[in-house]
Parts: structure tokens; C-alpha cells; sequence
């Protein structure tokens, strides 16, 4: 089961970090993947097998990292 803060349910997200230029993936417009120095900019993989498999693509070492996010936030 998912966590709970102040009543409301949160899902688990996954992003990629790239640990030889430090940069996350993101969703890219042309249905690729892209890479960003901004953590806030990274996207939000909402499988962890999605995630690993993005950062095998990258064909170096990379950092998955999980976090929680409430309904609201998710829609803001």
C-alpha cells in the first residue's frame, strides 16, 4: 500500500539521473527521451521496469531515484 500524508493517498514515481553528466531524463516532444540539468524538469516515471529500462538506453551508469507525490501535487 501506498503512504498516506494528512489523509491523502500518494503514488510512488521513479526519475534517471545520467552519473556521467549529471543530467534527468525527461519525455522529449518528438516521443524520445531528452535529458535536463534540472531535477524539477525530470520526468516522472510512474513504473520502476519503465525507469531501468530508460536508463539501460542510456548505455552508461545511472542513478533511479523514488519518490512520493499526493493527488493535488500530481495535478498542479
Amino acid at each position: 500500500m501506498f503512504p498516506e500524508r494528512k489523509g491523502k493517498l500518494m503514488q510512488a514515481f521513479y526519475i534517471v539521473q545520467d552519473l556521467e553528466t549529471f543530467e534527468f531524463l525527461f519525455p522529449s516532444s518528438d516521443g524520445g527521451v531528452g535529458q535536463t540539468p534540472y531535477i524539477k524538469k525530470a520526468g516522472h516515471f510512474e513504473d520502476l521496469e519503465d525507469a531501468l529500462s530508460a536508463g539501460e538506453d542510456l548505455g552508461v551508469p545511472f542513478a533511479v531515484f523514488r519518490f512520493y507525490l499526493t493527488e493535488s501535487f500530481q495535478a498542479a
